[in-house]
C-alpha cells in the first residue's frame, strides 16, 4: 500500500497501532479456519478419527490462512478506520 491512499489521501499508517484491529480480524479468521478444519474432519472420520492427519492438516490451515487473509483484513480494517474517523480533522 502507499502511503496516504493517492484516491482518498487516507494515511494508511496513521499512528502506532492503528493496524491493531487488523490484525485481530486476522486472528479471528484464522481462528475461525482452525475450528473449520477440526469440525468437518471430525464429522467426516467419525468415529476413527486419524488424530496425524487432522493434525497435520490444522498445522497447514493455521500456517497458510495469516498469509491468505492478511491484504483482505488490512483493507477491511483500513475502511472501518476510515468510517469510523472521516469526520475528524487530520484523520
Amino acid at each position: 500500500m502507499t502511503d496516504p491512499c493517492p484516491r482518498c489521501r487516507l494515511a494508511f499508517e496513521a499512528e502506532e497501532g492503528a493496524f491493531l484491529g487488523s490484525m485481530t480480524l486476522n486472528y479471528a479468521m484464522t481462528s475461525g479456519v482452525f475450528v473449520m478444519v477440526l469440525v468437518v474432519g471430525v464429522a467426516i472420520t467419525a468415529p476413527d478419527i486419524p488424530v496425524a492427519q487432522l493434525t497435520v492438516a490444522s498445522v497447514l490451515a493455521i500456517a497458510v490462512a495469516p498469509v491468505v487473509f492478511y491484504p483482505f483484513t488490512k483493507t477491511a480494517w483500513a475502511a472501518i478506520h476510515y468510517l469510523a474517523h472521516r469526520g475528524e480533522p487530520g484523520v
